[in-house]
This record gives structure tokens, C-alpha cells and sequence, in this order.
């Protein structure tokens, strides 16, 4: 009876416990990649790299003068906002800042966006950017006062071939053309008459751009490596015969960007860091056009993916 009993109980539980085996031995499941990010960085570092004071105060020639660089300490930091998908992502930062430098105030407008997209392995792409730059009492005098303005604006588009997906691994090989200007002048205070602005520089170069960048997630995407490597060519507009007043006709550099993003939490992925490095090599004449990220940025990023 006892055998009986045991024998109909073992071909009840037969299948259970196959059942139970059969997941203890498959391997576990990764987490699945997200197909769509979008997330806002706000960083622990405010420094912008710019050009100093002694450039921009000096009446000549733009690019005639070195390019002396220095990272400057906003008020505030600059937010980014980030969205990525299978085939498209956009970047956009900016904003209205104020910085302090050997006690003058740089009040600075700027945004920068970049949209891109692919069908298939083509890939294509735009980046533009406007910024405004002003320093009240750049110059000074015992009848007069004059602001300082600088603009600047440029646009850019490429096209190449992409492998992956943006919002998870890709690597992407592309180039394209562009036109950067830069705009430098004195505004003499309204209380003072027959004084008209005074034009320092008018720069305005067309620009020639290679990229190789990609992305790869790690550890299941608690770690996110980045890396973008690009090289730039400038050609001045209108050729000057006489370089050494006007500045260069042409320069290049070389700009390499890592990115490190790291989920520490993956229950709470919402909450990541990003830490982002930056190395330029060759000319810094670009810094006369626009400011850029300095050399290391800290950011805490708020995300949502899926």
C-alpha cells in the first residue's frame, strides 16, 4: 500500500519538479536593453573654457592675437538635455549666465543643439549654436565708457554610416561641411556723443568636419562608455594677403571627448552620474567663436528610459 501510495505520489510531482529543475539550470535573463532614453544633466562643476579677458579687451584683430584659454566659473552650472533612440538622437544645453573675471562682469547667452538620424546605415546630422557675450565697462576713460559685445554663430551637417542603436550600442564614421562667424565690437555708453561702435574683428570661416564616435553598454548598462573623436578645418571666408594684421586664413584641431555613465543603483536607474572628459589638440582659435566644456565635467543625470 505504501509503495502504491508513494508510486502515485511520485508521478503526481514528476512534473513539478521537472518544472523547478529545468529553471534552476537555465541561465538567468539580462536586462533588456532600453530602446529610448531621454535625461537631463545637471552638472557639479559650473566652469566653461573661454578665451581671457586680455584677448578680448585688446583692440586688434581677432585671431591675430594667441588664443589665451582659461576655464571660466559661471554663476551657475550649464543644464544638457539628452534624448536618444533606435534611430535618432538630440543633444541641446544653453542658457542665460553671468561670470566674474579680474572684476568685470561677462554676462553670456548661449544654446547649442545637435539633431541626428539614420535610415538604414546612412546616418545624418546638424549642429548649430548662437551665443552672445557682453562686459560692461571693457573700456573705460574719464569722459566715456564702452561695452564690450562678442557674437558668434554657426551651423554645421554631415552624413556617414551608422551600425547600431543609438539609445544602446552604435558606432557611427561620418563628415561635412559648415560656417562658423564671430562678431567683436565696442558700444560706447548713450550718454556720450560722436562715439559709434567700434568694430574689433569679423571673422567668418568655413569649417570641414570628420567624426568617428560610439557608444557600448556594459555590465548589464550599469556602466555606458562613450567616446567621440573629431577634426576640424577652418578656411577663412575672404582670404587676407597680409595674415599677421588679420589673423590665420586657416587652422585646424583635433578634439576627443569620453564619457563614462554609471548607474550605481539599477533598481533606481532614473539617478545615474555622468563623468566626461575632454582633450583639444592643435589650434585653439575656436574658443573666438564659442565657449566649451572644460577638460573634466562632473553631472548628475535624471532619466527615463524604456
Amino acid at each position: 500500500m505504501r509503495k502504491s501510495l508513494f508510486a502515485a505520489s511520485f508521478v503526481v510531482l514528476l512534473p513539478h519538479m521537472l518544472s523547478a529543475q529545468q529553471i534552476a539550470d537555465s541561465p538567468q535573463t539580462a536586462p533588456r536593453a532600453p530602446s529610448r532614453l531621454i535625461a537631463f544633466d545637471i552638472p557639479l562643476v559650473k566652469d566653461q573654457r573661454t578665451v581671457r579677458l586680455d584677448r578680448i579687451q585688446t583692440i586688434n584683430a581677432g585671431s591675430a592675437i594667441a588664443p589665451w584659454s582659461e576655464d571660466l566659473s559661471y554663476d551657475w552650472p550649464v543644464p544638457r538635455f539628452h534624448g536618444a533612440g533606435r534611430d535618432v538622437r538630440a543633444d541641446v544645453q544653453g542658457g542665460v549666465f553671468r561670470a566674474l573675471e579680474s572684476n568685470k562682469t561677462r554676462d553670456i547667452r548661449f544654446v547649442d543643439g545637435t539633431l541626428e538620424g539614420n535610415l538604414s546605415w546612412f546616418v545624418a546630422g546638424m549642429n548649430g549654436f548662437f551665443s552672445r557675450e557682453e562686459i560692461p565697462e571693457a573700456l573705460s576713460g574719464r569722459h566715456f565708457a564702452a561695452t564690450f559685445t562678442r557674437r558668434g554663430y554657426g551651423l554645421r551637417a554631415w552624413g556617414g554610416f551608422k551600425m547600431g542603436e543609438f539609445a544602446r550600442t552604435f558606432v557611427t564614421v561620418k563628415a561635412g561641411r559648415g560656417y562658423v562667424e564671430a562678431k567683436g565690437e565696442n558700444r560706447f555708453d548713450a550718454s556720450v556723443d560722436g562715439l559709434d561702435p567700434t568694430l574689433l574683428y569679423y571673422e567668418r570661416f568655413d569649417s570641414t568636419v570628420a567624426v568617428v564616435d560610439g557608444q557600448v553598454r556594459l555590465l548589464d548598462g550599469r556602466l555606458i562608455p562613450s567616446a567621440a573623436v573629431e577634426r576640424n578645418w577652418y578656411r577663412r571666408r575672404v582670404y587676407s594677403p597680409n595674415p599677421t594684421v588679420t589673423g590665420k586664413n586657416s587652422f585646424h584641431d583635433v578634439i576627443a571627448d569620453l564619457r563614462l555613465e554609471v548607474v550605481p543603483w539599477p533598481a533606481h536607474d532614473f539617478l545615474r552620474i555622468v563623468l566626461s572628459g575632454r582633450a583639444a589638440f592643435g589650434n585653439d582659435d575656436r574658443l573666438l567663436f564659442r565657449n566649451e566644456m572644460p577638460s573634466f565635467l562632473a553631472a548628475l543625470r535624471l532619466a527615463s528610459s524604456r
